[in-house]
C-alpha cells in the first residue's frame, strides 16, 4: 500500500489504524498487520457505485471442487441479420452510356452479455451508395467521363438491451457536463455500464 494519503483515507474508511508501506494481504494477519485481514474488504470501504451496482451481479450458480460460490455464464447465440441488396443499369443513349449504380447494406446484431444475462446490446447500421455515370466518345482517341456519387453510413454500436433508465447519478456516480464525473454523450442510451469482475 502506497502513500501517506491513500493510508489516511483507508483508516478513516475502515475505522482501525493503516500505514503507508503495509502489505494489503498475506496469509494469517491481523488489522495490526495488514489492511484487509482475512482477505476482504469490509463493505464501509466500498463506494456507492460499487454497493450500488451489486444489484447487477448475478448471483452464484455453481460450486467448484473447493465448495466456492462461482458464477458460471451459460452459452448465449449472438445473432445477426444483414439485408443486401445491389444493382447497375446501363443505357446507351445519343448523350453517351449513361449507367446508375445502387447498393445497399442495412444489419443488425444482437450480443448477449453472458456475464449479465438481460443486458445485452445491439449494433446496427446502414449502408447506402448510389452513382450514376455519362460515359461519352469524343472520337477515336478520348472519351469524356461525367460520374456523380453520394455515400451515407449510419451505425449505432452498443444500444443496449436490458438496464435502461439506470443513469450515472442513480449509481452514485457524479453526472452532467459541469462536473468531474461522467456526462453521456446520448443520454438515452444511458444503462448499466460494462464492467468485469476479476
Amino acid at each position: 500500500m502506497q502513500g501517506p494519503n491513500w493510508a489516511q483515507q483507508l483508516s478513516t474508511t475502515l475505522g482501525y489504524t493503516v500505514t503507508a508501506g503495509e502489505p494489503y494481504y498475506f496469509a494469517g494477519c491481523t488489522t495490526a498487520q495488514c489492511v484487509f485481514p482475512g482477505a476482504q474488504i469490509p463493505t464501509t470501504a466500498f463506494s456507492a457505485p460499487s454497493t450500488n451496482l451489486l444489484q447487477f451481479i448475478p448471483p452464484a450458480n455453481s460450486v467448484d471442487s473447493s465448495g466456492n460460490s462461482l458464477f458460471s455464464p451459460s452459452a448465449a447465440p449472438s445473432r445477426l441479420s444483414d439485408d443486401k441488396a445491389s444493382g447497375r443499369v446501363d443505357y446507351n443513349s445519343k448523350l453517351g452510356l449513361l449507367s446508375g449504380y445502387y447498393f445497399y447494406d442495412s444489419y443488425l446484431q444482437s450480443v448477449p452479455n453472458i456475464f449479465l444475462p438481460g443486458f445485452g446490446s445491439n449494433y446496427s447500421g446502414r449502408s447506402q451508395v448510389a452513382d450514376v455515370g455519362d460515359s461519352k466518345t469524343l472520337g477515336s482517341s478520348s472519351v469524356n467521363e461525367l460520374r456523380v456519387g453520394a455515400t451515407r453510413l449510419r451505425y449505432l454500436i452498443h444500444a443496449p438491451t436490458g438496464g435502461n433508465g439506470v443513469t450515472p447519478a442513480s449509481l452514485g456516480f457524479q453526472e452532467g457536463p459541469d462536473t468531474l464525473g461522467i456526462s453521456p454523450s446520448l443520454p438515452q442510451y444511458a444503462h448499466v455500464p460494462q464492467y468485469s469482475l476479476q
